[in-house]
């Protein structure tokens, strides 16, 4: 498919990569790297989502990654893309790849090296050093998010952890950055109706907070810290905050999913538990955290619940998590590695381990059915058996010895090499063919 990107004609690949809600992502080869093109669906409200793209390209965030650039990125619209017509199309951005989706690390913690491979072993609970991980890429989570509020005109509204991809070495990338509310001096700009329902604070689910939100009223940053604690929390744990079951005593009813424990406020650790019928085991993983994490995480979860204002900030979580982390970050990476090494090596030892004992085992099997064989008397038949294979095998020594007695020389990389014919082939028998050039290329 052929676009115009940045005003520069350039040539998509054939089948997309992935595909979202909005539209569909590309690869395209860009002077000096490999990018990614989202084309948005043709349903109707381009003009809109062209002045969107074009306020985001004009206004990126001061800081789109770390400085030291390895550490976590902003995949942040950088171009406009056009039809050849013209026609808008969509924005192009940052490619990443050899990424899992950080809701890997979230939903599937305990059983992690089986579900993406041995190299990520290091990240898998419950160890030390998984924790020691987990905090490092909740803080480098932190500090994506602090780096979009930093401009005070933008609020995510849709951050979770499909929107999040991490590398082994633990690089951070946060996608889709292209549907964010956008505010200027207070006032509304653009509009972002997209959230997902497990990372929605309870406002969301309050009809008047609906109503004046869809009325114009911006969203504020409150909301994106309410699901930074929700995903700090399922990094570290393994698990929702609120996946519990119990019931709501103000409403009466049944608590049954995520959605309605948020709405509920019944968080695992917060002041409700009387209310929870059932409360999984990986939160009691709770006490293995720094206190001053298990405070920041009461703060946003349960004192905030009710009272956004409470709620920790992108900057303050950084401020609780970088020191953590940052004086072992050089020591935590050489760690990782060591565990994937590690790991590999047990994996191999346990199969040269197997395989030594099959072979042990059916070495012993033919062993013991040779010794049965011949402690026995053998029959008239069987004798004749062993006295043709005997047979046979000197005759086979006897042809042996009167072929090298009488040897054919070939020269070889222009060394004599005797080498037995018998029957005497053709020299050019034994040179293996060539294969013809094709002519194609």
């Amino acid at each position: 498919m052929d676009v115009l990107v940045g005003g520069l004609a350039n040539t998509l690949e054939r089948a997309p990569f992935a595909r979202g809600g909005e539209g569909t992502l590309y690869d395209f080869r860009w002077p000096g790297d490999r990018r990614a093109v989202k084309l948005y669906a043709s349903d109707g409200g381009a003009e809109r989502r062209r002045e969107r793209a074009m306020y985001l390209v004009a206004h990126p965030p001061s800081r789109l990654r770390d400085t030291a650039g390895d550490a976590w990125e902003l995949a942040w619209p950088e171009r406009l893309v056009t039809h050849v017509d013209g026609r808008f199309a969509g924005v192009s951005m940052v490619r990443v790849r050899h990424a899992v989706r950080l809701s890997e690390l979230t939903a599937h913690a305990h059983v992690l090296a089986r579900r993406l491979g041995r190299r990520w072993l290091a990240y898998q609970l419950p160890t030390p050093l998984s924790l020691a991980l987990r905090l490092q890429l909740a803080a480098r989570v932190s500090q994506l998010v602090r780096a979009v509020h930093a401009e005070g005109r933008y609020v995510l509204t849709d951050l979770k952890p499909d929107n999040l991809l991490v590398t082994e070495t633990g690089r951070v990338t946060l996608v889709d950055c292209d549907s964010v509310q956008v505010t200027e001096q207070g006032a509304l700009r653009f509009a972002s109706r997209v959230r997902t329902d497990d990372y929605t604070p309870p406002e969301g689910f309050d009809p008047a907070f609906v109503a004046r939100w869809e009325g114009g009223a911006p969203l504020q940053t409150s909301w994106d810290g309410f699901s930074l604690s929700v995903i700090i929390y399922q990094l570290l744990l393994g698990i929702h905050p609120f996946a519990v079951r119990g019931r709501d005593t103000q409403r009466g009813v049944a608590v049954d999913t995520v959605r309605d424990a948020i709405r509920a406020g019944l968080y695992a650790h917060g002041p409700r538990r009387m209310d929870m019928l059932l409360i999984p085991p990986p939160h009691g993983g709770v006490a293995s955290l720094p206190a001053v994490v298990r405070a920041a995480l009461e703060r946003s979860l349960a004192v905030g619940h009710n009272d956004p204002a409470r709620r920790l900030s992108a900057q303050e979580w950084c401020d609780v998590l970088v020191p953590l982390t940052h004086r072992r970050r050089i020591w935590l990476g050489v760690r990782r590695r060591l565990a994937g090494d590690a790991a590999r090596a047990r994996d191999g030892a346990a199969f040269l381990w197997r395989g030594g004992t099959v072979a042990l085992s059916w070495l012993e099997s033919c062993r013991s059915t040779l010794a049965r064989q011949f402690t026995r008397p053998l029959d008239i038949a069987k004798r004749e058996v062993v006295a043709f294979l005997l047979g046979g095998s000197v005759v086979g020594l006897l042809l042996s010895f009167t072929v090298l007695a009488s040897p054919r020389s070939v020269s070889v990389l222009e060394q004599t090499v005797t080498v037995p014919l018998y029957p005497p082939f053709p020299v050019e028998l034994m040179t293996p063919p060539v294969a013809a050039p094709d002519a194609r290329w």
